[in-house]
């Protein structure tokens, strides 16, 4: 069983709840992360998702 890792879960959550469009960028300054990271999270969990 593959879990969300906590970083995996505030991505989730901070895209779920913005009013607002996020970027990889914006997100990983708010997680004090680079945008390679979120990048990698996301493209990890969803990668029939994630374009270059």
């Amino acid at each position: 069983m593959n879990l969300l890792s906590k970083r995996e879960v505030e991505i989730l959550h901070l895209l779920r709840n913005s009013s607002r469009y996020q970027t990889g960028e914006s997100i990983a300054l708010l997680l004090e992360v680079s945008s390679r990271t979120v990048r990698n999270d996301i493209s990890k969990r969803f990668p029939h998702k994630c374009t270059k």
